[in-house]
């Protein structure tokens, strides 16, 4: 395996990822409560996923834990 393709395989740490995720539950959770996302709005997981740049399990998980906390 070359170089190059080693860094392609490379995943990002579960550290990083959790701050990714974090960062992302904050980015959506501050929308909701400035109101920048109005009241009922419907969040698509496929469209989050693609703005933020991550699967659609990581903005389901997201998702679930804003619904908890009755965001």
């Amino acid at each position: 395996m070359s170089d190059a393709q080693a860094a392609l395989k490379r995943r990002p740490s579960d550290k990083e990822g959790d701050e990714r995720h974090e960062a992302i539950y904050r980015a959506v959770s501050d929308a909701i409560v400035e109101q920048r996302l109005k009241p009922g709005a419907r969040l698509r997981e496929d469209a989050l996923a693609e703005v933020f740049g991550i699967s659609r399990t990581g903005i389901r998980k997201i998702l679930q834990r804003l619904a908890l906390e009755q965001l």
